[in-house]
């Protein structure tokens, strides 16, 4: 399933890009591509999304362990602050800008929810899962089998031109940003 999401996006984009290049230059317009990673941060929505799916999994201590996989993260709010400014700055036409704050360990997720919910009821698996389990429950499971398939690879990206060229800050801490999402979930009745 995750690797479809995967290519349906890879693929409207270039779908996009290739339809933009064969444009008449009169009829040409400004295109401009903003690709997040996994969007945390506050929610205004209880369910139904994958994000609070996966804070979900967490804060409900539905994994025995965390699987090592890594995920490349951004926050809700330096997302609207890109499109946004994919409109407004002149320089961001006709460019790709790949938003992300950070990547952290599942493991590292649930030890900055842990830390602060934990003392609240909340039982927040820290420790990590094993490769064999994964690997055996991945048979019949297929969001177990999109873990196997990232299982240990470290995932970095290259987020210099949000900062150039949208003026993206990014928060230093994304604890807090994972900490807001789960309040706002909370909050909701999500959680």
């Amino acid at each position: 399933m995750a690797d479809a999401y995967v290519l349906s996006k890879t693929l409207a984009e270039k779908a996009a890009w290739d339809y933009h290049s064969k444009m008449a230059p009169e009829e040409a317009f400004e295109l401009v591509c903003v690709n997040p990673g996994l969007v945390m941060g506050p929610s205004f929505v209880g369910k139904g999304f994958t994000s609070g799916e996966i804070m979900d999994l967490f804060m409900m201590g539905v994994l025995p362990g965390q699987p090592r996989v890594m995920m490349t993260l951004v926050d809700v709010r330096e997302v609207a602050l890109a499109h946004l400014q994919a409109i407004k700055v002149p320089e961001a036409r006709n460019h790709r800008f790949i938003l992300v704050n950070t990547s952290l360990w599942f493991s590292e997720i649930a030890h900055a929810l842990h830390a602060e919910f934990a003392t609240q009821g909340y039982t927040i698996n820290v420790g990590e899962m094993g490769y064999c389990t994964v690997s055996c429950i991945s048979c019949f499971n297929s969001q177990a089998a999109a873990m196997k398939n990232l299982w240990d690879v470290e995932l970095r990206c290259d987020n210099t031109a949000s900062k150039e060229i949208l003026k993206i800050e990014y928060e230093p801490n994304f604890g807090k940003v994972l900490v807001d999402m789960a309040y706002s979930m909370i909050e909701t009745g999500a959680i």
